[in-house]
Protein backbone atom coordinates (compact mmCIF):
# COMPACT_ATOMS: atom_id res chain seq x y z
CA UNK A 1 0.00 0.00 0.00
CA UNK A 2 1.12 3.55 -0.80
CA UNK A 3 -0.15 6.37 1.41
CA UNK A 4 0.32 9.64 -0.46
CA UNK A 5 -0.17 12.81 1.60
CA UNK A 6 -0.08 16.34 0.26
CA UNK A 7 -1.15 19.78 1.40
CA UNK A 8 0.17 23.26 2.01
CA UNK A 9 3.14 24.02 4.21
CA UNK A 10 2.55 23.65 7.97
CA UNK A 11 -0.51 21.39 7.61
CA UNK A 12 1.15 18.54 9.54
CA UNK A 13 2.09 16.21 6.66
CA UNK A 14 5.43 15.20 8.16
CA UNK A 15 4.00 14.65 11.63
CA UNK A 16 1.26 12.41 10.24
CA UNK A 17 3.80 10.45 8.20
CA UNK A 18 5.94 9.95 11.29
CA UNK A 19 2.97 8.73 13.33
CA UNK A 20 1.91 6.36 10.56
CA UNK A 21 5.45 4.99 10.45
CA UNK A 22 5.35 4.37 14.20
CA UNK A 23 1.93 2.68 14.03
CA UNK A 24 2.38 0.48 10.96
CA UNK A 25 6.16 0.43 10.54
CA UNK A 26 5.74 1.64 6.95
CA UNK A 27 8.80 3.61 5.81
CA UNK A 28 8.10 7.14 4.65
CA UNK A 29 9.63 9.28 1.96
CA UNK A 30 9.78 13.05 2.31
CA UNK A 31 9.57 14.93 -0.98
CA UNK A 32 11.49 17.75 0.68
CA UNK A 33 14.40 15.37 1.32
CA UNK A 34 14.46 14.33 -2.33
CA UNK A 35 14.24 17.99 -3.36
CA UNK A 36 17.15 19.04 -1.17
CA UNK A 37 19.22 16.06 -2.29
CA UNK A 38 18.80 17.07 -5.92
CA UNK A 39 19.52 20.74 -5.17
CA UNK A 40 22.54 20.17 -2.94
CA UNK A 41 24.05 17.60 -5.30
CA UNK A 42 23.95 20.14 -8.12
CA UNK A 43 21.56 18.08 -10.24
CA UNK A 44 19.24 21.06 -10.67
CA UNK A 45 19.56 24.82 -10.78
CA UNK A 46 16.19 25.20 -9.07
CA UNK A 47 16.10 26.57 -5.53
CA UNK A 48 13.88 25.68 -2.53
CA UNK A 49 11.75 28.71 -3.42
CA UNK A 50 10.89 27.59 -6.97
CA UNK A 51 7.78 25.68 -5.90
CA UNK A 52 5.86 25.73 -9.18
CA UNK A 53 8.82 24.56 -11.28
CA UNK A 54 9.80 22.08 -8.56
CA UNK A 55 6.53 20.16 -8.91
CA UNK A 56 7.16 19.62 -12.63
CA UNK A 57 10.76 18.61 -11.92
CA UNK A 58 10.22 16.47 -8.84
CA UNK A 59 6.91 14.69 -9.47
CA UNK A 60 8.19 12.39 -12.27
CA UNK A 61 10.85 11.12 -9.86
CA UNK A 62 8.34 10.56 -7.03
CA UNK A 63 5.87 8.97 -9.46
CA UNK A 64 8.36 6.33 -10.55
CA UNK A 65 9.41 5.62 -6.95
CA UNK A 66 5.75 4.95 -6.14
CA UNK A 67 5.38 2.64 -9.14
CA UNK A 68 8.52 0.74 -8.17
CA UNK A 69 7.28 0.25 -4.60
CA UNK A 70 3.92 -1.05 -5.87
CA UNK A 71 5.59 -3.42 -8.33
CA UNK A 72 7.81 -4.72 -5.51
CA UNK A 73 4.74 -5.17 -3.26
CA UNK A 74 6.19 -2.75 -0.71
CA UNK A 75 4.42 -0.38 1.66
CA UNK A 76 5.44 3.26 1.57
CA UNK A 77 4.26 6.61 2.94
CA UNK A 78 5.05 9.56 0.66
CA UNK A 79 4.46 13.11 1.90
CA UNK A 80 5.05 16.52 0.41
CA UNK A 81 3.45 19.44 -1.37
CA UNK A 82 4.75 18.60 -4.87
CA UNK A 83 1.79 16.56 -6.11
CA UNK A 84 0.01 17.83 -9.25
CA UNK A 85 -3.77 18.09 -9.26
CA UNK A 86 -3.97 15.56 -12.12
CA UNK A 87 -1.64 13.03 -10.47
CA UNK A 88 -4.03 10.13 -11.11
CA UNK A 89 -3.48 10.28 -14.89
CA UNK A 90 0.06 9.03 -14.32
CA UNK A 91 -1.14 5.70 -12.93
CA UNK A 92 -3.18 2.90 -14.42
CA UNK A 93 -6.14 1.52 -12.47
CA UNK A 94 -4.01 -1.33 -11.12
CA UNK A 95 -1.57 1.17 -9.61
CA UNK A 96 -4.29 3.51 -8.30
CA UNK A 97 -5.93 0.66 -6.39
CA UNK A 98 -2.77 0.46 -4.29
CA UNK A 99 -2.62 4.19 -3.50
CA UNK A 100 -4.46 6.01 -0.71
CA UNK A 101 -4.28 9.72 -1.50
CA UNK A 102 -5.11 12.49 0.97
CA UNK A 103 -4.84 16.26 0.74
CA UNK A 104 -4.80 18.20 4.02
CA UNK A 105 -6.54 21.57 3.88
CA UNK A 106 -7.00 23.94 6.79
CA UNK A 107 -9.98 26.25 6.55
CA UNK A 108 -9.55 30.00 6.90
CA UNK A 109 -11.43 30.01 10.20
CA UNK A 110 -9.21 27.24 11.58
CA UNK A 111 -6.03 29.08 10.58
CA UNK A 112 -7.21 32.35 12.11
CA UNK A 113 -8.11 30.64 15.39
CA UNK A 114 -5.03 28.41 15.62
CA UNK A 115 -2.25 30.25 13.79
CA UNK A 116 0.14 30.47 16.77
CA UNK A 117 -0.36 26.75 17.39
CA UNK A 118 0.28 25.98 13.70
CA UNK A 119 3.56 27.91 13.78
CA UNK A 120 4.65 26.30 17.05
CA UNK A 121 4.23 22.82 15.51
CA UNK A 122 6.48 23.62 12.56
CA UNK A 123 9.53 21.97 14.14
CA UNK A 124 7.87 19.07 15.97
CA UNK A 125 9.47 16.47 13.67
CA UNK A 126 12.13 18.38 11.76
CA UNK A 127 14.07 21.42 12.87
CA UNK A 128 13.18 24.34 10.64
CA UNK A 129 14.79 27.74 10.53
CA UNK A 130 12.73 30.84 11.14
CA UNK A 131 10.51 31.40 8.10
CA UNK A 132 9.73 35.10 8.09
CA UNK A 133 7.70 34.75 4.88
CA UNK A 134 5.15 32.45 6.56
CA UNK A 135 2.34 34.50 8.02
CA UNK A 136 -1.37 34.02 8.51
CA UNK A 137 -2.41 35.42 5.14
CA UNK A 138 0.18 33.26 3.36
CA UNK A 139 -1.17 30.17 5.13
CA UNK A 140 -4.76 31.03 4.16
CA UNK A 141 -3.76 31.65 0.55
CA UNK A 142 -1.78 28.39 0.23
CA UNK A 143 -4.56 26.28 1.73
CA UNK A 144 -7.12 27.84 -0.61
CA UNK A 145 -4.85 26.96 -3.54
CA UNK A 146 -4.70 23.31 -2.49
CA UNK A 147 -8.46 23.21 -1.98
CA UNK A 148 -8.99 24.62 -5.48
CA UNK A 149 -6.55 22.09 -6.95
CA UNK A 150 -8.13 19.02 -5.35
CA UNK A 151 -11.77 20.00 -4.71
CA UNK A 152 -12.90 17.82 -7.61
CA UNK A 153 -11.84 14.81 -5.51
CA UNK A 154 -13.78 15.54 -2.29
CA UNK A 155 -13.24 12.04 -0.88
CA UNK A 156 -9.49 12.75 -0.86
CA UNK A 157 -9.76 16.10 0.94
CA UNK A 158 -9.22 16.16 4.69
CA UNK A 159 -10.75 19.45 5.81
CA UNK A 160 -9.26 20.72 9.07
CA UNK A 161 -12.01 22.94 10.41
CA UNK A 162 -12.41 22.46 14.16
CA UNK A 163 -10.46 19.57 15.68
CA UNK A 164 -7.21 18.55 13.95
CA UNK A 165 -6.87 15.24 15.81
CA UNK A 166 -10.46 14.14 15.25
CA UNK A 167 -10.47 15.16 11.58
CA UNK A 168 -7.26 13.29 10.74
CA UNK A 169 -7.77 10.26 12.98
CA UNK A 170 -9.10 8.00 10.23
CA UNK A 171 -5.71 8.11 8.49
CA UNK A 172 -4.47 5.70 11.12
CA UNK A 173 -6.78 2.91 9.99
CA UNK A 174 -5.42 1.13 6.96
CA UNK A 175 -8.50 -1.01 6.30
CA UNK A 176 -12.27 -0.98 6.79
CA UNK A 177 -11.87 -3.83 9.25
CA UNK A 178 -9.98 -1.51 11.59
CA UNK A 179 -12.67 1.15 11.62
CA UNK A 180 -14.66 1.62 14.77
CA UNK A 181 -18.23 1.78 13.46
CA UNK A 182 -21.11 2.83 15.66
CA UNK A 183 -24.74 2.65 14.51
CA UNK A 184 -26.93 4.97 16.59
CA UNK A 185 -30.65 4.62 16.02
CA UNK A 186 -34.14 4.45 17.48
CA UNK A 187 -35.32 0.84 16.96
CA UNK A 188 -38.95 1.83 16.29
CA UNK A 189 -37.97 4.27 13.54
CA UNK A 190 -38.69 2.80 10.08
CA UNK A 191 -35.79 4.69 8.48
CA UNK A 192 -33.45 3.25 11.12
CA UNK A 193 -34.82 -0.21 10.42
CA UNK A 194 -34.12 0.18 6.70
CA UNK A 195 -30.57 1.37 7.39
CA UNK A 196 -29.89 -1.50 9.78
CA UNK A 197 -31.22 -4.03 7.27
CA UNK A 198 -28.98 -2.52 4.59
CA UNK A 199 -25.93 -2.94 6.86
CA UNK A 200 -26.89 -6.48 7.91
CA UNK A 201 -27.62 -7.64 4.35
CA UNK A 202 -24.08 -6.61 3.35
CA UNK A 203 -22.33 -8.01 6.37
CA UNK A 204 -21.17 -4.66 7.73
CA UNK A 205 -19.96 -4.96 11.31
CA UNK A 206 -21.01 -2.29 13.80
CA UNK A 207 -21.79 -1.59 17.44
CA UNK A 208 -25.49 -0.90 18.09
CA UNK A 209 -26.74 1.92 20.30
CA UNK A 210 -30.32 2.86 21.13
CA UNK A 211 -30.44 6.66 21.05
CA UNK A 212 -33.46 6.79 23.37
CA UNK A 213 -31.73 4.74 26.07
CA UNK A 214 -28.25 6.23 25.65
CA UNK A 215 -28.38 9.79 24.46
CA UNK A 216 -25.25 11.20 22.75
CA UNK A 217 -23.26 13.47 25.05
CA UNK A 218 -22.45 17.04 24.12
CA UNK A 219 -18.77 16.08 23.63
CA UNK A 220 -19.75 13.25 21.28
CA UNK A 221 -22.07 15.49 19.29
CA UNK A 222 -19.37 18.11 18.88
CA UNK A 223 -16.89 15.52 17.64
CA UNK A 224 -19.41 13.89 15.27
CA UNK A 225 -20.49 17.25 13.92
CA UNK A 226 -16.88 18.22 13.19
CA UNK A 227 -16.24 14.92 11.42
CA UNK A 228 -19.45 15.07 9.38
CA UNK A 229 -18.76 18.38 7.63
CA UNK A 230 -22.49 19.15 7.86
CA UNK A 231 -24.25 22.23 9.25
CA UNK A 232 -25.37 21.66 12.83
CA UNK A 233 -29.05 21.99 11.92
CA UNK A 234 -28.76 18.69 10.01
CA UNK A 235 -28.36 16.93 13.37
CA UNK A 236 -31.86 17.92 14.48
CA UNK A 237 -34.80 15.57 13.97
CA UNK A 238 -37.01 18.24 12.43
CA UNK A 239 -39.91 15.83 11.87
CA UNK A 240 -39.97 14.67 15.51
CA UNK A 241 -42.65 15.50 18.06
CA UNK A 242 -40.14 17.05 20.46
CA UNK A 243 -38.80 19.42 17.80
CA UNK A 244 -42.33 20.63 17.05
CA UNK A 245 -43.39 20.79 20.72
CA UNK A 246 -40.42 23.05 21.55
CA UNK A 247 -41.18 25.26 18.53
CA UNK A 248 -37.57 24.92 17.43
CA UNK A 249 -38.28 25.94 13.86
CA UNK A 250 -38.83 29.49 15.10
CA UNK A 251 -36.34 29.41 17.98
CA UNK A 252 -33.32 27.94 16.18
CA UNK A 253 -32.22 31.10 14.28
CA UNK A 254 -31.73 32.91 17.61
CA UNK A 255 -29.91 30.05 19.37
CA UNK A 256 -26.13 29.95 19.66
CA UNK A 257 -24.20 26.84 18.61
CA UNK A 258 -23.48 26.06 22.27
CA UNK A 259 -27.19 26.23 23.08
CA UNK A 260 -28.00 23.91 20.18
CA UNK A 261 -25.43 21.32 21.28
CA UNK A 262 -26.73 21.44 24.86
CA UNK A 263 -30.30 20.95 23.62
CA UNK A 264 -29.38 17.98 21.41
CA UNK A 265 -27.55 16.38 24.34
CA UNK A 266 -30.60 16.77 26.57
CA UNK A 267 -32.88 14.41 24.63
CA UNK A 268 -31.94 11.75 22.07
CA UNK A 269 -35.29 12.11 20.34
CA UNK A 270 -34.22 15.56 19.16
CA UNK A 271 -31.30 14.05 17.26
CA UNK A 272 -31.61 13.04 13.60
CA UNK A 273 -31.22 9.30 13.15
CA UNK A 274 -29.80 6.97 12.23
CA UNK A 275 -26.22 8.07 12.80
CA UNK A 276 -23.36 6.00 11.41
CA UNK A 277 -20.09 7.00 13.06
CA UNK A 278 -16.64 5.83 11.96
CA UNK A 279 -13.12 7.15 12.48
CA UNK A 280 -13.29 8.40 8.89
CA UNK A 281 -16.75 9.92 8.51
CA UNK A 282 -20.19 10.45 10.07
CA UNK A 283 -23.42 9.87 8.15
CA UNK A 284 -26.63 11.48 9.35
CA UNK A 285 -29.91 9.92 8.23
CA UNK A 286 -30.12 7.09 5.70
CA UNK A 287 -29.55 7.56 2.00
CA UNK A 288 -28.71 4.29 0.27
CA UNK A 289 -26.45 5.90 -2.33
CA UNK A 290 -24.43 7.63 0.39
CA UNK A 291 -24.03 4.36 2.31
CA UNK A 292 -22.90 2.62 -0.88
CA UNK A 293 -20.32 5.31 -1.65
CA UNK A 294 -18.82 5.25 1.83
CA UNK A 295 -19.04 1.56 2.74
CA UNK A 296 -18.75 -0.52 -0.42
Amino acid sequence: MIILITGASHTGKTLLAQKLLEKYEYPYLSMDHVKMGLIRSGNTTLTPFDDEQMTDYLWPVIREIIKTAIENDQNLIVEGCYVPADWEKDFSREYREKIRFHCLVMTENYIRRHFDEIKNHASVIEKRGENTDFDMETAIHENKMFFAAFCNSPDCLIMIEKDYKAETEFLFFKSREERKMLFVCYPKCTTCQKAQKWLDDRGVQYDFRNIKEENPTEAELREWHARSGLPLKRFFNTSGLQYKALNLKDRMPDMSEDEQFALLASDGMLVKRPLLITNEFVLVGFREKEYEEKLL
